[in-house]
């Protein structure tokens, strides 16, 4: 698979679910990725996978070590290097005065109708904010600020049909992201 992106969701948020990004990238050399990388504290890992595993496969994997290291679930996301690239190059709001303002939502599979249809229904008139959708992201555009938005709480909590959440990044992160690829 080459280069690869690990999202981790709900770590180092608050006080919870403490993961130190030293002992991230030595899970990731002991699950046989190579030169691992992190962008500040959230859970944001790049690595090489010389094994070339498919992206549920090295998720699982990661999400395993990190439970059997730390003792909880840390679910994980995990995209090729080109995959990310292609997402970020169709951002449809790429030039937001604030990139903070705007976030991917990232699942680990593709976004059924279901998922959509929820997240159009709170977009309603008086809702600045907008949304849009590629494949596993959905995007989330608050041009007044996440802090002011009243709907994106109630989307990071949309669910795959099997249960499984997204985890978001603001595209300022997505860009620092993509250029260590």
């Amino acid at each position: 698979m080459g280069r690869v992106v690990v999202l981790l969701r709900g770590i180092n948020v608050g006080g919870h679910h403490k993961v130190p990004m030293a002992r991230l990238r030595d899970l990731a050399l002991s699950a046989g990725l190579t030169e691992p990388a992190t962008y500040i504290q959230s859970g944001n890992l790049i690595a090489d996978d010389p094994a070339g595993r498919e992206p549920s496969v090295l998720a699982e994997e990661l999400s395993g070590a990190i439970a059997t290291e730390f003792g909880f679930e840390v679910p994980a996301v995990v995209l090729p290097g080109a995959r990310l690239t292609e997402i970020l190059e169709g951002c449809p709001w790429p030039d937001v005065e604030d990139p903070r303002f705007v976030h991917g939502i990232f699942y680990p599979a593709p976004l059924p109708e279901e998922l959509r249809s929820a997240a159009r229904a709170l977009m309603t008139p008086d809702v600045l904010d907008a949304v849009a959708f590629d494949r596993e992201v959905l995007w989330l555009h608050t041009p007044a600020g996440l802090s002011a938005s009243r709907v994106a709480e109630p989307l990071t909590r949309l669910k795959l049909p099997d249960g499984r959440r997204g985890t978001a990044r603001n595209l300022r992160s997505l860009r620092e992201i993509t250029a260590r690829l």
